[in-house]
């Protein structure tokens, strides 16, 4: 599996003034409230999930100037049968550049379309607003050519005798597999997860919500139906979709969780669209999402994605949400299993603890000392996190809104400046406070 290598521009974007951020297998962002980090969060998601989105609308396809201007050069190529001295032919050829060149403009009309980034987010933003994509040539040349082969094979193997009526289909195939392939990281069918904020209050409301939702999109009138971002809705359909029945590839991951942090397990209700209870450890007590924890209810959907599902992409908003600093740590040291096994992780965190500990992981991986102090303090291998697979933004505040800050990258891992300003702060004021102590005990 492989992380996107597009880099994402957004300006005027709710809160944020500018952002230009290109993504790593792992991707922190932190910063202040109110700044933007679940903004492009939700963002990613949305682009790298087109479908699930609506950023792939079907209309807006065969609108589009530059589809019209792409599909009959496609068809052109795709109507013959490739063999393998003819590629780099083509490949170099006129026609071949000038869809490369198209799709990078069919691809930025699409995802800047206002209406559509406003029903994501169920608001409405500024005109002003801009979002787009910068692509490596050499790898969205290697996508097109890929399906473009694939595309002109099928056609002269399986419709021999009516290449010309089929030809506009498997033009129009070509585009949506590369669409969706390049912006989900190579792989259209990925899975995506996006976990959002404030899960507990999902969590405990999640029955009645689904109940609300499926009665919203069977209403027929729009003025009646309950709005819900699309982020929200497809986090609410994953769970929906759990069966149970599958196991997931990285259900040791979320076994870990349970052992490790819950200190239970977390089982599935049959109802309809699912339900979720929690099974303390060594006890046969069923409880509910309304009456577990915080704790059970924060790390319920995590722990449900990767007992019963495939991950790809794991984009978290705030995983140390009602999470003790301990907790915190092992959920860290899970989220670096999961990148070392091909899982692209983005997150939005306020937590020093979680960003400490992906620090000292990162500090390990070359450390000299690796194998002592690994056996020291129980971290694993598989635990430790390559520096050249992360990066970090700190979304900083500043006159009409806050712009993304690349985190500069040491040998100590991540720089988090004001994050680490604040804990400064702190430490002198707790300094003061104690030397004035001090002073009072020896006057008295």
């Amino acid at each position: 599996m492989a992380c996107p290598s597009w880099t994402l521009k957004a300006d005027s974007f709710g809160p944020i003034a500018h952002a230009e951020i290109t993504l790593s297998p792992l991707t922190v962002f932190a910063g202040k409230n109110s700044v933007g980090k679940s903004y492009l969060s939700s963002l990613i998601w949305a682009i790298m999930a087109p479908r699930d989105s609506g950023f792939e609308n079907q209309n807006r396809f065969v609108d589009s100037s530059f589809y019209k201007e792409i599909a009959p050069k496609i068809e052109n190529i795709v109507q013959e049968p490739i063999q393998e001295e003819s590629l780099h032919k083509i490949i170099g050829g006129d026609d071949f550049l000038e869809i490369v060149r198209c799709f990078v403009s069919f691809t930025n009309e699409l995802i800047n379309h206002k209406n559509t980034i406003d029903a994501l987010f169920d608001s409405v933003f500024s005109e002003e607003i801009s979002v787009s994509i910068r692509f490596p040539q050499s790898e969205l040349s290697e996508h097109i050519s890929k399906n473009i082969i694939k595309a002109s094979r099928t056609l002269s193997s399986y419709f021999p005798d009516d290449i010309d009526s089929q030809k506009k289909s498997f033009a129009r195939a070509v585009l949506i597999d590369t669409f969706e392939e390049f912006l989900s990281g190579g792989n259209r069918k990925k899975s995506i997860r996006y976990l959002p904020a404030a899960r507990t209050g999902l969590m405990i409301l999640y029955n009645s919500m689904v109940v609300n939702l499926l009665k919203s999109l069977s209403w027929s009138s729009e003025d009646e139906r309950e709005k819900f971002p699309a982020s929200m809705v497809n986090f609410l359909g994953n769970l929906g979709a759990i069966t149970g029945k599958r196991v997931g590839p990285f259900r040791d991951v979320g076994e870990m969780l349970e052992r490790d942090v819950l200190r239970g397990r977390v089982e599935l209700t049959p109802i309809a669209g699912n339900g979720f209870n929690f099974i303390p450890e060594g006890s046969n007590q069923v409880i509910p999402m309304h009456a577990a924890s915080s704790l059970v209810t924060e790390l319920t959907p995590l722990v449900v994605f990767l007992k019963w599902s495939d991950v790809s992409t794991l984009i978290i908003d705030e995983p140390e949400a009602h999470l003790h600093i301990d907790a915190q740590r092992i959920v860290a040291r899970a989220l670096a299993r999961l990148i070392n096994r091909g899982v692209t992780v983005i997150l939005t965190t306020h937590s020093e603890i979680i960003l400490q500990e992906i620090d000292n992981l990162m500090h390990l991986y070359l450390h000299p000392q690796r194998e002592r102090l690994c056996k020291k303090y129980e971290i694993r291998e598989d635990e430790l996190i390559n520096p050249d697979k992360a990066c970090g933004y700190w979304l900083k505040e500043g006159k009409g809104g806050s712009r993304t800050i690349p985190m500069e990258k040491r040998r100590e891992g991540l720089v988090y400046p004001e994050m680490n300003n604040t804990l400064y702060k702190i430490l002198e004021i707790t300094s003061d406070i104690q030397d004035e102590d001090a002073e009072d005990g020896e006057e008295q």
